[in-house]
């Protein structure tokens, strides 16, 4: 990405008062977690479980479907 490009997430999680702050932009440095879907071109997407150890589950997209995917150390 460029200087002049942005993405806007499905869902971000930001501290309480920058939340509260009603900014329309967040800076890098805000953002804790950033979600976006698959529909938005998005080809792999992980889910943390914090109560399983934490692990990391990888998927990716093809078409219209989703599946597993590799994690590679």
């Amino acid at each position: 990405m460029s200087d002049t490009d942005f993405s806007i997430p499905d869902l971000a999680v930001v501290p309480r008062e920058i939340a509260r702050a009603g900014q329309p932009e967040l800076s890098p440095e805000h953002v804790r977690l950033a979600v976006a879907y698959g529909a938005a071109g998005i080809p792999v997407h992980w889910r943390v479980e914090l109560d399983e150890g934490p692990t990391v589950h990888a998927y990716a997209f093809d078409g219209d479907s989703c599946g597993r995917a590799d994690l590679i150390a």
